[in-house]
């Protein structure tokens, strides 16, 4: 199996049926107001973990159309090349994916988990990582 996270940009969207059946409502809902309480002076990017996305292995290809960089995740002064592959269409997607499963690992993600991505300008693109860890 496959598998890399996609993100787009802007604020977190809802709650996912299968996060609550899981983690209940108020795990996830309390998860959320404090992923939206949080402010940055720098664009941010919201993912919720979902199962195929800590389960798998890392995509190391993608045959469609897009652009594809090498860009870093920083967690606490730790780093982690990725492969950021963006698509442009109505809506600009990115998927992060190989050595995705590395930092997933690393970083102990958990179903339910939301990660904020805070693009950080440096000489290199740099996305620092917020965790906010879905209460069990």
């Amino acid at each position: 199996m496959s598998f890399g996270v996609s993100f787009t940009k802007g604020e977190s969207s809802g709650l996912n049926l299968t996060l609550l059946s899981t983690h209940g409502v108020g795990g996830v809902a309390e998860n959320l107001v404090r992923v939206n309480a949080f402010k940055s002076k720098n664009p941010l990017y919201t993912v919720t973990i979902y199962p195929s996305y800590v389960n798998g292995k890392d995509r190391a290809d993608y045959t469609t159309k897009g652009s594809t960089f090498t860009v870093k995740l920083e967690v606490m002064d730790q780093l982690w090349p990725v492969k950021l592959y963006i698509y442009e269409g109505k809506y600009t997607s990115c998927i992060v994916s190989a050595g995705w499963s590395a930092f997933v690992r690393d970083n102990t993600l958990r179903v339910g988990d939301v990660c904020v991505f805070e693009v950080i300008m440096r000489d290199e693109v740099v996305f620092k990582v917020h965790i906010f860890r879905c209460p069990l």
